[in-house]
């Protein structure tokens, strides 16, 4: 098992380009659209990509890394763990991201995304809930406490909830 903190860093990757895409939302809400509309399915993509990536990596290489000791209450810690079983719903997880994102540039055209990059809130909204969701999903399968499960598993409820109603 590799506890170095750079090396187990990586399996939180998938996690970062879903938070920048995040921010991309925030950010065309915020300051009045200038980045393109297809931005945060791009960078999606990209998270998508990345934990697929780390996902056969942990795979072929048969390793385990862990990363834990965060306290957020006297009696929960939050770590992480990629083992191979992890790695295994991380790869299912991010090939269905890459899908999704690249098939939701095309569904969300009539929620608001037009072909001249402006979107509408309704847009923004599906592109943020996107994000956190597949965030949730892969902080969930390498979630090394009882404690981290059941808050990422509410998240993701909670947000797939959101989805599901937003959608008519």
């Amino acid at each position: 098992m590799d506890t170095s903190s750079t090396k187990a860093g990586v399996m939180l990757l998938p996690v970062a380009w879903y938070g920048v895409a995040l921010v991309v939302v925030i950010a065309r809400a915020l300051l009045g659209k200038t980045p393109p509309g297809w931005l945060p399915s791009a960078v999606t993509i990209a998270g998508g990509v990345t934990g697929a990536i780390v996902a056969v990596w942990a795979l072929l290489t048969d390793q385990t890394l862990s990363l834990s000791g965060w306290m957020v209450a006297p009696f929960a810690q939050v770590g992480f763990r990629l083992d191979p079983l992890a790695a295994w719903f991380l790869l299912v997880i991010s090939v269905s991201a890459v899908a999704a994102a690249w098939y939701g540039v095309g569904y969300l055209t009539p929620h608001g995304g037009h072909q001249d990059g402006h979107s509408t809130p309704e847009r923004e909204r599906i592109d943020g809930q996107v994000a956190i969701f597949l965030a949730s999903m892969t902080l969930l399968v390498l979630a090394d406490s009882i404690f981290g499960f059941l808050f990422f598993w509410e998240l993701m409820s909670l947000v797939s909830f959101f989805l599901v109603i937003g959608d008519g």
